[in-house]
């Protein structure tokens, strides 16, 4: 159970002070006699309350200028339990019933009388008011008004509440009664159809001198500034009790009426002529932070230090303020100017006389409030620069170049030549082999062997046809190179579009892909193609948020109001969504329409340290056109400088279009989004420790104009090569290939053969002309044909061929 519900426990005057404490065990009423600045226990007493099982305490009242002779309070509550209904009581105090060196002295001094209303359901808003004798004490509720006589306690005789309310939806929130007249504030509920559904009202009551029945006699409906964050608010659950809707009146001796109302933070000034009180006067609103302050009753102590010797009466919770906002300081106590926390300082409220140090790495500019993480300060770009077409956008030049290049490391792996050469390579090994055998050993099996291998070589003969069984072994060298280009080839055809490639590990350049692009800007002034217009029409149709962020500051929702420009009327939007987390105030706002201006008003002159805006859209895909997803942001700061009052940023946003053509000749696809361009000046923006000090803005505004360029960016990739190309200029490189070693060994038999086939000649005939010689000066010896045994060289030259 929520102890502090319903209205106010505590009272005072200057007679005695009573809190109702709830949450005891008993529940029990503490009393504080006066003088207050003698904390003796001697006069201080609790007393249970009355059936302390059966009654919950709404709240305490006492009379402001009450007879000393007559010491009393009045208590107004529910019945829990077993039964139902309110109640209204008084406990008088009688000193002869003290009783001496008592630890509680007043616990048999305090006599009870209670007054139920027991035809009378739960109420959501009962309150009482005491005139200020103390004498009479008002009931009031929607339901019920009474007049409890705390001298002639006959029957209570309350009547229903629609013979006194004008508005008879009328929810009483808090009232106070001076000597003439009394003020009661509270929430009246509106027609269904408006979308304020209960709206506060204040009325001034008078009071019959024959039975003291209060009437009204005037009222005042505070209206919400067009604007204003107050003006967007519905109070839709005003009927049902939050504390967000407490609400507290005062007047004092000249007539003067202070109505605080939390949820809109704000606090009223109205004024009634107390010898004529039949008229409410609206003076002035007071400043929200003023008002904040008196609302929440908050103690501010400005000097140095507070010392005391004297016992507290009770422990509230106090709340010491420096005197200087967040982000400020002031070295000496005193009347003398705030000054602002140095770069790599703060005060987060709770530094008195300087800055604390913040932590390293931390974003803590000039005037800061707390450490804020770098991550805050993030720029998300989404749009990064279009491809460049590759040097070469010819499949031909492309695969002669993957074909014929040679490297180191990976490249040489991925080389189709290095391979090709090993091929080649082993070949000549063959080569090598297959002579040797012919030359060193004559064995009748060995050369059948030979010639059975130079048999099948020449069956692979893909150059000469079958005619050299040298061929044969080319001709795997060139199945090699071959068959790398075909397995290039289909890699190189899949590496299309970019959007799904990944690097191309079958070549030496990992970026090497078969798209080329082009970009190029065009008007808007020109109606698009119509393969275009679709995805014109889902980028104008994206529905924008406007995220902003107000960074190093503790300056909360209640202040933000905003307005949007239709036409020449500024009309005030919504958010949809407001929070201040580790001192960042972040706010995100649907735009009406992508062409606007925007101006976010803070109704409070505090330090920012840095800003943060963006834009987003959620995504969109229809058939072939997809809108892509927008969420971009650009942080603002400046070092040694503080954001400014009057902030104007311009957002352009530019269409980027991308058209991917198909690889089958079917329709292209088509991707959208919008890039920004932010115009502004950090010079403006920021403003320094010393022009900070002498601004006199009573806001911070912010005004951001969203447009567009008059021209869109529009890319275009489409394949450099697709699969009839690719086969086609594979099958004519293979044809070149094996025409080229052709042409080698056509060169081989017209040139080389030949030339080796005169070389064996004269080689020959030398040989044949020594023998001769030799026979003529060695006759005697019988002729030897030892050259034709030794060189296996028949009359003929050479008749073996490879």
């Amino acid at each position: 159970m929520d102890y502090d519900a319903y209205r106010v426990k505590i009272a005072m005057n200057e007679v005695l002070l009573i809190q109702a404490q709830s949450a005891k065990n008993p529940p029990s009423f503490f009393i504080q006699f006066a003088p207050y600045n003698n904390t003796q226990t001697s006069l201080q007493c609790s007393i249970n309350y009355p059936d302390i099982l059966e009654n919950y305490i709404y709240s305490v009242a006492v009379g402001k200028n009450p007879n000393r002779n007559q010491t009393q309070f009045f208590f107004a509550g529910e019945l829990i339990n077993s039964s139902k209904g309110a109640f209204i009581g008084v406990a008088k105090y009688d000193p002869t019933n003290v009783v001496s060196n008592a630890s509680n002295f007043c616990a048999m001094s305090f006599s009870y009388s209670l007054e139920y209303l027991i035809s009378y359901e739960h109420q959501e808003y009962y309150i009482i008011g005491v005139e200020p004798q103390g004498r009479f004490a008002y009931g009031f509720s929607n339901k019920f008004i009474f007049v409890f006589d705390s001298e002639n306690r006959s029957t209570l005789e309350p009547w229903h509440g629609n013979l006194t309310w004008p508005n008879r939806s009328f929810i009483p929130h808090a009232v106070n009664i001076s000597n003439n007249f009394g003020i009661i504030v509270g929430f009246i509920q509106n027609d269904l159809q408006e979308r304020v559904k209960y709206s506060p009202i204040i009325y001034l009551l008078n009071f019959l001198l024959s039975n003291h029945h209060p009437t009204v006699v005037h009222q005042y409906i505070p209206i919400a500034t067009n604007g204003t964050w107050q003006d967007l608010l519905s109070n839709a659950d005003a009927d049902i009790y939050s504390s967000k809707y407490d609400m507290s009146v005062s007047i004092n001796r000249y007539g003067d009426v202070l109505v605080g109302m939390q949820h809109i933070n704000r606090v009223l000034l109205l004024s009634v002529n107390i010898s004529n009180p039949i008229q409410l006067t609206y003076s002035i609103p007071i400043h929200s932070v003023i008002g904040g302050y008196l609302l929440k009753s908050i103690s501010m102590i400005c000097s140095r230090t507070f010392t005391t010797r004297t016992v507290p009466l009770y422990q509230f919770s106090l709340i010491i303020i420096n005197c200087c906002p967040l982000g400020m300081h002031k070295d000496q106590a005193g009347i003398n100017d705030c000054m602002l926390c140095s770069t790599g300082t703060k005060n987060s409220g709770n530094a008195t006389i300087q800055c604390t140090p913040c932590a390293s790495g931390t974003f803590c500019p000039l005037g800061s409030v707390s450490e804020i993480s770098q991550s805050a300060l993030n720029t998300i770009e989404q749009v990064i620069a279009y491809p460049k077409s590759p040097d070469s956008t010819i499949f031909d030049e492309i695969l002669i170049q993957n074909m014929f290049h040679i490297g180191s490391g990976r490249y040489l792996l991925v080389s189709p030549l290095f391979w090709t050469l090993i091929a080649a390579g082993l070949a000549l090994l063959v080569v090598i082999i297959m002579e040797m055998l012919k030359f060193f050993i004559r064995h009748h099996t060995c050369a059948q062997i030979r010639k059975r291998i130079q048999w099948i070589f020449k069956k692979t003969d893909l150059i000469g046809e079958g005619e050299l069984w040298v061929g044969g072994l080319i001709s795997f060298s060139i199945v090699v190179l071959v068959s790398f280009a075909y397995a290039f080839s289909n890699a190189y055809l899949k590496q299309y579009p970019i959007e799904t490639s990944t690097d191309s590990y079958f070549a030496c350049d990992l970026s090497i892909r078969n798209a080329k692009f082009q970009t190029h800007l065009q008007t808007l002034a020109i109606p698009p193609p119509e393969t275009e217009r679709k995805m014109f029409d889902l980028l104008n149709e994206q529905s924008l948020l406007l995220n902003v962020d107000f960074i190093n500051t503790f300056i909360n929702c209640d202040v933000v109001s905003i307005q949007a420009l239709f036409g020449n009327i500024w009309s005030t939007i919504r958010w949809s969504n407001c929070q201040n987390i580790d001192s960042i105030l972040s706010l995100s706002i649907p735009l009406p329409h992508q062409h606007i201006s925007v101006e976010i008003t803070l109704a409070q002159v505090q330090t920012i340290g840095a800003l943060r805006i963006g834009v987003s859209g959620d995504k969109h895909e229809e058939d072939s056109y997809k809108l892509q997803e927008l969420n971009f942001y650009r942080s603002f700061s400046k070092n040694g400088s503080v954001l400014a009052q009057i902030l104007p940023v311009s957002l352009t946003l530019t269409k980027v279009i991308n058209e991917t053509l198909s690889m089958k000749g079917e329709k292209s696809n088509f991707s959208g989004i919008y890039i920004p361009t932010y115009t502004i000046d950090l010079n403006n923006l920021f403003i320094s420790r010393d022009q900070y000090i002498r601004s006199t803005s009573q806001a911070i505004i912010l005004s951001i104009v969203l447009s567009e360029t008059p021209y869109y960016v529009k890319n275009q990739q489409q394949p450099i090569a697709k699969q009839p190309e690719i086969i086609f200029h594979n099958v004519l490189f293979t044809v070149v290939c094996l025409e080229i070693f052709g042409l080698i060994f056509i060169l081989y038999k017209l040139i080389f053969k030949t030339i080796y086939h005169s070389i064996c000649w004269v080689v020959f005939r030398h040989h044949e002309k020594s023998k001769k010689n030799g026979e003529e000066m060695n006759s005697d010896f019988k002729y030897s044909n030892t050259w034709s045994n030794t060189s296996d060289v028949d009359e003929h030259p050479i008749t073996d061929v490879f």
